[in-house]
């Protein structure tokens, strides 16, 4: 009996699939994943080659943001999880959606826009918007 629990463990553990993470430091305390860029799909679950998504993640940095924040959930935020989506031909990016969490992991609060509320701000020359794009153009193989 041991060894068939053995067995499905083993089977069980094998057949999981590995979520690679590698964040990049964009600047102090704001990361992205540059394992999570693909394609685009959107909220009708069609995939958009003119728009690829990303997963950041920003350390609390005492900003006004932050303070509204944590006085909105009466809770101190350690960091914030937003998916980013990246329109490749008119450099344009949107936050799809955020998480915030606490200091061990717990998540505080979540929200995520559908594709007709997002809003569009443009990538600024030399900002850290245009090095993440210049990121993204090169891990999707189009520079």
């Amino acid at each position: 009996m041991k060894k068939i629990f053995t067995l499905l463990f083993l089977m069980a553990f094998t057949m999981t699939t590995a979520n690679a993470i590698c964040w990049v430091e964009i600047c102090d305390k704001y990361y992205l994943d540059t394992d999570s860029i693909q394609y685009y799909v959107n909220d009708r679950g069609e995939t958009e080659y003119d728009k690829c998504s990303y997963w950041t993640k920003i350390l609390n940095d005492n900003s006004s943001y932050y303070k509204r924040l944590e006085k909105r959930y009466q809770k101190k935020i350690w960091y914030t999880m937003c998916k980013v989506v990246l329109n490749i031909k008119n450099k344009r990016s949107a936050t799809k959606s955020e998480i915030g969490y606490d200091l061990h992991r717990n998540y505080i609060y979540n929200f995520e826009y559908n594709d007709y509320s997002l809003e569009w701000d443009s990538l600024i020359p030399g900002s850290n918007g245009e090095y993440i794009n210049d990121i993204v153009m090169k891990r999707l193989g189009r520079r």
